[in-house]
């Protein structure tokens, strides 16, 4: 039986590839809920929310929480997991296991059954909440950033997956990480007055981009992600 793990369903004896096959065979689009009538899946989803699937059951086997958003492609560090210190943009020491596991199981993940010919880039992004960061020229643009590259820079350097996530390439044969800063514009509550939002709103997002492929393709994308 699964049962998929950001909404309420249920498919006796399927195992998640199965599931969403039969629901993009059903006309389903998949995401945090299921909008019936939409539009089909398309392979992009499929692959992506097999990768966030597996990478989030082996963290929360691992007691770290993440959360899965935006239609399932989007892999969520909240502040709760990696707590930066205000105005700072260095990892703390408490966060540093969890940090480092979840590379790790991004790194597994991508690199099975040859699932990196169907990623187009993975995005590290920081955001900020909207209080202004006054330090210096940079703002909340450049400490996302800096938040941002700080994560990459520690999967980089971690030796359990030294110069494994810098030298992966994507369907082009480019590098598939990318890193990148959005201050407070992308906030997850847009009006932060409390403490609690404001949290909610600093976070690392690992957001999957993933090859286009026409519906006709997605039986035969399925079976060589399988392999």
């Amino acid at each position: 039986m699964y049962i998929h793990p950001w909404y309420d369903s249920v498919c006796v004896g399927c195992s998640s590839m199965e599931y969403l096959l039969m629901s993009v065979r059903g006309g389903m689009f998949l995401s945090s809920s299921i909008v019936a009538g939409g539009p089909v899946a398309s392979a992009s989803l499929y692959g992506g929310l097999e990768i966030l699937s597996e990478v989030s059951e082996r963290l929360r086997e691992a007691g770290i929480r993440i959360e899965i958003s935006d239609n399932a492609t989007v892999l969520r560090i909240p502040e709760e997991t990696l707590a930066f210190e205000t105005a700072k943009w260095e990892i703390p020491s408490a966060s540093k296991p969890s940090v480092e596991l979840i590379g790790q199981a991004i790194h597994d993940a991508i690199t099975k059954k040859r699932r990196l010919d169907f990623i187009d880039t993975i995005f590290v992004e920081g955001h900020t909440d909207s209080a202004p960061f006054l330090s210096g020229a940079m703002g909340n643009w450049g400490l996302s950033t800096y938040r941002a590259i700080a994560v990459w820079e520690f999967w980089e350097d971690s030796r359990s997956h030294a110069n494994q996530l810098v030298g992966l390439l994507n369907y082009k044969k480019r590098p598939v990480f990318s890193v990148s800063g959005y201050g407070s514009t992308r906030r997850i509550v847009e009006e932060d007055d409390t403490v609690e939002e404001r949290r909610m709103n600093r976070r690392i997002d690992v957001r999957f981009t993933m090859k286009s492929v026409e519906q006709t393709d997605l039986e035969h994308l399925i079976e060589r992600f399988r392999r």
